[in-house]
């Protein structure tokens, strides 16, 4: 009679393994799917971060240069000295006289003072260095409205100055060119 009863309670108790291969590959597919919308999330959380640094810098470029239209002398060290860089792009605490400025990808970010239209002088030029392909297109459509001139890999090829138009099929087609160094991204504004 015992010797029934352990029979008895051995075949009710477990789970087969066809359930529990189940069970895993259900816990796979869940975190595949988690994975892919966490990436996404964080690709688009890098481009507007940046979005948010480019606005920052010009910004704080117009508002140190005011009303005058004329950049000459714009460098990084001058916009770092005058703490328009956000921390996050520099060194902190601020170090007189550096240069270096970087963005999220590790890329070097470079202003220098340009000529747009007949002006001399006139605009300013960000340079955006080593900007991933998964995240070009979505930082050109949001930061690019506020600039004058847009580029991807090269000067005014995604919103040419005075146009006032964003060429979203050139900042696609451009940025998925973009390799395992990413591909620079060039603003310019008055």
């Amino acid at each position: 009679m015992k010797l029934l009863n352990i029979r008895s309670k051995k075949n009710k108790g477990g789970f087969s393994l066809i359930e529990l291969l189940l069970v895993v590959g259900f816990i796979a597919l869940v975190s595949l799917g988690v994975y892919t919308v966490y990436s996404k999330v964080q690709t688009s959380q890098a481009a507007n971060t940046e979005a948010r640094n480019l606005d920052t810098i010009r910004a704080g470029i117009k508002n140190l240069y005011g009303a005058s239209q004329n950049y000459v002398g714009l460098t990084n060290v001058v916009i770092n000295d005058a703490r328009v860089t956000p921390d996050s792009m520099r060194a902190v605490p601020v170090v007189a006289g550096a240069a270096a400025i970087n963005n999220t990808f590790g890329g070097a970010v470079t202003v220098v003072p340009v000529n747009l239209g007949t002006g001399a002088n006139n605009g300013f030029q960000i340079t955006y260095a080593a900007v991933p392909g998964d995240v070009c297109t979505k930082l050109v459509t949001t930061a690019g409205r506020a600039f004058d001139t847009v580029g991807v890999g090269a000067v005014g090829n995604v919103k040419a100055f005075g146009t006032g138009n964003l060429n979203v099929v050139q900042a696609t087609a451009t940025c998925a060119g973009a390799g395992v160094n990413g591909i620079d991204v060039i603003l310019q504004s008055l």
